[in-house]
């Protein structure tokens, strides 16, 4: 497990309570969350850049794309350490106390280094996986057999290699007083 200068290890949680350590659970959570958070640093400076992906099990990364050049690809060659997140929230939680209001969540961090896949038949590869994650019903249409040249060289595929992860979980009662949904309605 990694650590940062102050040697406290970064997946760590202050709160034992609501860790998930079922790595099939994260791995679930990674598979449907429907897109996710990439963090990047360059000259101590953070950058987010919210995306799709697809997690790829056998090889423990995620995949995922942009354009050809940009922040995202520009950051990458800079500095490939990078960090991940999905998350959910589910009901708002009141209590009597302002300090004891809360939010039911499932969310998962990812540690590791992306990389700018250069070899035509991962990045062919990854982007297949990504459009059978997310337009499942083209998967037979001839035109999305093979990505052509062009496509693919207009396209930076990058491969996410997964060092470390945690998954985390605050969920309630479904009979828990007074929870419900954002936004709130009466």
């Amino acid at each position: 497990m990694s650590e940062d200068t102050r040697g406290k290890k970064f997946t760590k949680m202050r709160r034992n309570i609501r860790e998930v350590t079922d790595e099939d659970w994260i791995k679930g959570f990674l598979r449907r969350a429907p897109y996710g958070y990439f963090a990047t640093s360059v000259d101590d400076r953070p950058f987010l850049h919210i995306n799709t992906f697809a997690y790829y099990e056998k090889a423990n990364c995620i995949y995922f794309h942009t354009a050809s050049a940009g922040r995202m690809k520009e950051n990458i060659e800079e500095n490939k350490k990078t960090c991940f997140a999905v998350s959910e929230m589910g009901r708002l939680l009141p209590a009597e106390r302002p300090s004891e209001l809360s939010v039911e969540y499932s969310s998962v961090i990812v540690f590791g280094e992306t990389e700018i896949i250069e070899e035509k038949d991962e990045k062919n590869k990854a982007l297949k996986m990504l459009i059978e994650k997310y337009f499942p019903h083209l998967k037979d249409a001839e035109k999305y057999k093979s990505i052509p040249d062009g496509e693919i060289e207009i396209t930076t595929v990058y491969r996410f290699k997964i060092s470390e992860w945690s998954g985390k979980q605050h969920k309630q009662r479904s009979d828990h007083p007074g929870a419900f949904n954002y936004p709130y309605s009466e």
